[in-house]
């Protein structure tokens, strides 16, 4: 019996990526966190809709994003991330 609380992929492991944003009014700044892997930084303008199709890029199959939960600056643009991102965990 597998364990529930694991996602389960038959024929291989899942990868992990964790996701932090440093957001202020003007650039967002990414880094993706993979295990066995280099730190990657990404610099985007500060956009909701620009920021969603960078989190989709990320998204591959196998993969399980992680976004954390410490945002700088835009405390009103967490409201808006947070809704517009569902389906991310």
């Amino acid at each position: 019996m597998r364990n529930a609380t694991k996602p389960f992929i038959s024929g291989g492991s899942i990868m992990e990526k964790y996701i932090g944003f440093d957001i202020d009014d003007k650039k967002t700044v990414a880094c993706v966190v993979q295990k066995g892997k280099k730190d990657r930084y990404d610099t985007m303008r500060t956009d909701v809709s620009v920021m969603r199709h960078w989190l989709e890029k990320q998204r591959k199959p196998r993969t399980k994003l992680h976004l954390t939960k410490s945002f700088a600056k835009l405390r009103l643009g967490i409201y808006y991330l947070r809704k517009s991102l569902k389906g991310f965990s």
